[in-house]
């Protein structure tokens, strides 16, 4: 079995509920990603990005990034 489809057959069924799990799992994400001394034009590149809920740690800052990519394997995760 491929491993995209392996982690979609993990993940789908509880892709709705990943970020409430991770947020209990991966305290001080969020104070992480605010204090990256990341400004206007940064490129901004994911791997294993899940929903994307990690960028939106960036807040205002996003809008002015140059570019964002997220990448992942698990298409129910990107679907949310």
């Amino acid at each position: 079995m491929p491993h995209a489809e392996a982690l979609a057959r993990f993940y789908g069924p509880q892709a709705d509920r990943y970020d409430d799990f991770r947020e209990r799992l991966l305290k001080g994400r969020e104070e992480l990603i605010q204090a990256l001394p990341v400004g206007a034009g940064a490129r901004i590149v994911e791997l294993g990005g899940g929903t994307g809920r990690t960028l939106e740690f960036f807040g205002p800052r996003l809008q002015h990034f140059a570019a964002v990519e997220l990448v992942d394997l698990c298409q129910p995760l990107l679907d949310v």
